[in-house]
């Protein structure tokens, strides 16, 4: 294994890379509560929805950097090269039937969701200029999974920092109508947003031209091509499945939360911004994990990748401990930052002391699933997810949240118990060795 295929090397770029990502997200937030709470609330429910289409991007991106990290473990480079130019020729395809799809269904959708007029009209202007243009996004996701795969962990933080600083500057022109421009309010932070994420997909996408070992825009065969697209999915699309059902199970909980109110809303969205940064580490552990033990059981070091994914899990439940305990002892002033709403105030600040509990439990998904995915196991993190997160945390939920009347403490409390059992299965799994026969090459 080379020197850029270690967990620190890989690792540091994508910690810095998420804390940019989580960082941006929560800009948006501080920035969009200076203009309303109820846009803060709208923006908070689409963004489950801008995270179910990004998994489903992530399909051919998760799919491809599994199988390059194996090739390039077992020395065969030039599969690696044909997988990487199959994914991104998947994506855009996908992008395009998708974001036709959904835009052609946006009323629909967002109308379903009960919320206020006004709520309702921010989050139908943010959701269509995002689903409009979301082919960046899905060629941003496949060009940061296929150079991350090779070692290139760095470039898609450069890339990032220069995405994340044009979006910002852009919020601050949009939001508020500053120096001229129109005050577009949510709006504008969507075209902010895909802006950036097309600068970004631009910009990635030259670099990789000037780096020969990945070789991705070769002219090859369509049908070749065909077949590698095929052997993506095979792992994508059970991949994905797993982050799908759990986004699906979050958005029937939305639900659930927005019959709450808007209070009630609005701190779910200010919790799930506060956490972000709790787990963020153990993201980029993930990360790393996948892609070491995909090169590690591709050179048939068995051991090598056991110990790997056991010790990156370790740090991460130690970072998300640390991280997580910091934001519940600081959660006051943090709160202070974004809304002097009493009630509010309240009721986030209960859920980042039980979000504590929760997050201690998240490295076990985090990271084992990674683990999982990268030596081939890439079916029973569904099965389990599927499973455990519809029976144990939507229907808890209902039962704390709605029906004994424990409202957001109670929907919190579900989603911590899930997290727990689901992470105790999937770590046995691990513990069992059971993935050493799922390899893919």
């Amino acid at each position: 294994m080379n020197k850029k295929m270690t967990t620190f090397a890989i690792t540091l770029p994508l910690f810095f890379e998420t804390l940019l990502r989580t960082l941006l997200m929560n800009v948006d937030t501080f920035m969009l509560s200076q203009y309303s709470d109820k846009a803060v609330a709208a923006v908070g429910t689409i963004q489950q929805f801008t995270f179910f289409v990004m998994v489903i991007y992530l399909m051919a991106s998760t799919g491809s950097s599994i199988l390059i990290s194996q090739y390039l473990g077992a020395k065969k480079s030039e599969d690696a090269s044909k997988i990487a130019q199959s994914a991104v020729l998947a994506n855009i395809g996908l992008a395009i039937i998708l974001s036709t799809l959904l835009y052609l269904l946006s009323d629909l959708i967002i109308n379903s969701l009960g919320l206020e007029p006004q709520v309702r009209l921010f989050a139908s202007d943010y959701f269509k200029v995002y689903v409009r243009f979301s082919i960046f996004q899905a060629v941003s996701l496949v060009f940061a999974g296929i150079v991350r795969s090779y070692g290139y962990s760095y470039i898609p933080l450069y890339v990032n920092i220069g995405a994340n600083i044009i979006n910002i500057i852009g919020n601050y022109l949009f939001i508020f109508g500053a120096l001229g421009f129109p005050q577009l309010g949510v709006k504008g932070v969507a075209i902010s947003t895909v802006f950036s994420q097309g600068a970004g997909a631009f910009v990635m996408m030259l670099i990789i031209t000037r780096i020969p070992e990945i070789n991705m825009f070769a002219i090859r065969k369509i049908k070749t091509l065909g077949t590698y697209i095929k052997d993506i999915l095979k792992i994508g699309v059970p991949s994905a499945g797993e982050f799908l059902s759990y986004n699906l199970a979050q958005i029937v909980i939305l639900y659930m939360v927005s019959s709450l109110g808007t209070a009630s809303l609005a701190s779910y969205t200010y919790t799930i911004n506060f956490t972000r940064f709790a787990y963020m580490l153990s993201i980029s552990l993930g990360n790393a994990t996948q892609i070491l033990v995909g090169y590690s059981v591709g050179s048939k070091d068995m051991d090598g990748a056991y110990k790997i994914c056991l010790k990156n899990l370790k740090i991460g439940i130690i970072s998300s401990l640390i991280l997580a305990g910091t934001i519940a002892i600081f959660r006051f002033p943090l709160i202070k930052l974004v809304t002097l709403d009493p009630t509010i105030t309240a009721i986030t600040s209960t859920l980042l002391l039980l979000a504590v509990i929760h997050e201690i439990a998240r490295p076990l998904n985090l990271v084992v699933i990674a683990g999982l995915r990268g030596a081939g196991d890439v079916k029973y993190p569904v099965f389990t997810g599927i499973i455990m997160m519809w029976s144990i945390a939507v229907t808890l939920a209902y039962l704390f949240g709605i029906k004994l009347g424990y409202a957001m403490a109670g929907i919190w409390i579900a989603r911590l118990i899930e997290e727990w059992l689901r992470g105790g299965v999937i770590l046995k799994r691990w513990l069992s060795r059971r993935w050493e026969s799922k390899i893919l090459v």
